[in-house]
């Protein structure tokens, strides 16, 4: 039971974040409840080291300061979607294990492994340029994959649902669902399986897909 809480409290908070960036204005970065001022800013710095050590246990191809402003951008983010960040490093852990450089077969790039194609349309809708290869800029990449998975989530109405489209992508989900077909549960569990381990002990450990 603990477990369907954590998930369905992350599902709430993405799904309220998306439908208030889509009809109310660009989103905004929020601050923890019952938080404010220099507490804010003392718990942010402290998941942010919190993160930058859980980063230092990949090989990354980063220097240590772009894995320092990696964890800046993870923590930032995720209050942007009012997203946990252990949400976030358990898909980039599933995805690309912190390669900033990694590439798929079927050609999906960076740590969060983004087709061009996606990373193309999710730009376009949040005004950014994209040039040939700034896809794999580490900030761009969580920046797209965390927009793209608010727009699954605002589509699909499940975080569940939405992980898999994320993997598989929307088309293939939707055809699934129309046609009653299941879903499958291996990358949403892996993804899941990491959250739970980061959450559940208090604090980032070293991540395996054990």
């Amino acid at each position: 039971m603990k477990a369907k809480s954590l998930v369905l409290t992350i599902l709430i908070c993405l799904i309220f974040a998306a439908g208030r960036d889509r009809y109310g204005g660009p989103p905004q970065p929020h601050a923890q409840k019952g938080l404010t001022g220099p507490e804010t800013l003392e718990v942010t710095i402290s998941k942010e080291e919190e993160i930058h050590r859980f980063i230092q246990n990949f090989h990354t191809g980063l220097s240590p300061e772009e894995e320092r402003e990696l964890a800046r951008v993870i923590v930032r983010e995720a209050q942007r979607y009012d997203c946990p960040p252990e949400l976030v490093l358990a898909i980039i852990v599933v995805e690309s294990s912190f390669r900033h450089r990694a590439v798929s077969p079927k050609g999906a790039v960076g740590l969060m492994q983004l087709r061009p194609f996606v990373a193309k349309a999710m730009a376009r809708e949040m005004g950014i340029p994209l040039e040939a290869g700034r896809v794999f800029d580490p900030e761009l990449n969580v920046k797209l994959g965390l927009f793209y998975l608010s727009r699954l989530l605002l589509r699909f109405g499940d975080l569940e649902v939405a992980l898999v489209a994320y993997n598989y992508g929307p088309t293939y989900v939707a055809r699934r669902l129309k046609a009653g077909k299941p879903l499958p549960r291996t990358y949403v569990r892996r993804v899941l399986r990491h959250y739970h381990r980061m959450t559940s002990e208090g604090r980032l450990g070293r991540a395996t897909d054990a």
